[in-house]
């Protein structure tokens, strides 16, 4: 048995590549006014000094850098904390099941409460260690 390839229909012609979309001719004097236009700015873009003159990190800026990752860690702790909350309050209102309220509740004063202080307290201070090392 040979397995024969599907016949082409004779009706459709040979696959051409499409033509390129037709480009928009600009008027030649604006075009020549774009190009002195573009060429300087780019000459006054390669005079300028470069603008991100880094200055020394200093021991507040790593400071501040370190609080930001303990902060963002935190973060993402305190939005699992709160998840754990919703699904206790889901289980005890609509399936009348309180152990997991009941875990968060006993969670709270050891665990809970000292994570939001700590992240609400890291917060003001990593501000204002930011607005100290402002020049």
């Amino acid at each position: 048995l040979r397995v024969s390839e599907e016949p082409s229909s004779p009706s459709s012609p040979p696959s051409s590549p499409s033509p390129p979309p037709p480009t928009q001719a600009l008027d030649p004097m604006l075009e020549a006014e774009i190009d002195v236009s573009l060429r300087r700015d780019i000459e006054r873009f390669r005079t300028m000094a470069p603008a991100d003159d880094r200055k020394e990190s200093s021991i507040a800026d790593a400071a501040v850098n370190f609080l930001a990752v303990i902060l963002s860690i935190n973060f993402v702790l305190i939005v699992a904390l709160f998840v754990w909350f919703l699904y206790g309050c889901v289980n005890f209102l609509f399936l009348e099941n309180d152990v997991p309220i009941l875990a968060v509740k006993k969670a709270f004063d050891p665990f809970i409460l000292p994570v939001l202080s700590t992240h609400m307290g890291l917060t003001f201070l990593s501000y204002f260690l930011e607005k100290a090392t402002e020049e």
